[in-house]
């Protein structure tokens, strides 16, 4: 039985070729991970740039007014679709009859979603770069502080709305998030 034999050169070439793909298979993935978080990132900022419009028009934050006791956080268990509805001028939950936007002001225009790119997915809901909701949360009580309930994220004073993408992970309150601020600093404990 005889076996092949592979000629030195061909071996050279075939280990060339290796040693590219080594190269450059991971640094296509970390360009499309970095393109992906960057277009994460412009789509909440257009977002929370869309709702500090509202507001200033509206004088209120884009949400129903009889939820308005406390300050509202939309994304994970509850929907951003009917925010985006106000900010769409489009009629539906979030904005039945036009009363959340009586103008029908269109705030917010967004694309469809696609593979690595943010937009509006097919529930309405404006999606991040990996098809999760962006998460938002409004002052919606206008006591000057953004409390963040069920987040990692403490209140921030000033900002009367804050938006995150869950990032590449997919899941809120890690540290890949995209955040639209620069979160507090945790106070130094007291020592005993």
């Amino acid at each position: 039985m005889t076996g092949r034999i592979f000629k030195p050169s061909t071996v050279l070439i075939a280990g060339v070729v290796l040693l590219l793909a080594s190269w450059i298979i991971p640094g296509i993935w970390h360009a499309r991970r970095q393109r992906a978080q960057a277009l994460a990132r412009t789509g909440a900022r257009a977002l929370q740039q869309a709702a500090q419009r509202f507001y200033a028009d509206y004088g209120v934050w884009p949400v129903d007014r009889r939820m308005a006791a406390a300050d509202i956080h939309f994304g994970g268990a509850r929907r951003n679709a009917g925010v985006l509805n106000a900010l769409r001028a489009v009629p539906g939950p979030g904005n039945e009859e036009h009363v959340i936007n009586p103008h029908r002001t269109v705030y917010f225009d967004p694309p469809a979603a696609g593979p690595g790119r943010p937009g509006l997915d097919t529930r309405g809901e404006f999606v991040d770069s990996w098809g999760v909701s962006y998460h938002l949360v409004f002052d919606a009580d206008l006591s000057g502080m953004c409390e963040v309930e069920d987040t990692i994220y403490r209140g921030q004073i000033g900002i009367g709305i804050l938006v995150w993408s869950c990032g590449p992970d997919r899941r809120s309150d890690t540290p890949d998030d995209i955040l639209t601020w620069t979160p507090a600093k945790p106070e130094p404990l007291e020592p005993l």
